[in-house]
């Protein structure tokens, strides 16, 4: 069994993206800027955490091809006897 924990995109335009992901039904949890270098925006479908973080580096006009997924994987083994 495996769940996804929350999904990292890096995004150029913070604020079109927030509302791109809010017509989606994702509501913004909380900001986190990162010093100067960037910012970090968590979204969450209702009741379900904050599955989604855009990242938005100041200062990049470039994408860049890095975007960490996390996932948490249970391990079920069976007892033996």
């Amino acid at each position: 069994m495996s769940e996804l924990i929350h999904t990292c995109y890096r995004v150029l335009d913070l604020e079109r993206s927030a509302e791109f992901y809010a017509k989606l039904g994702f509501e913004e949890l909380r900001r986190m800027p990162i010093g100067d270098e960037a910012i970090n925006l968590f979204m969450g479908l209702p009741d379900d955490g904050a599955r989604l973080e855009l990242t938005f580096n100041i200062g990049r006009t470039e994408p860049t091809r890095r975007t960490p997924i996390s996932y948490a994987v249970f391990c079920l083994k069976k007892k033996k006897h």
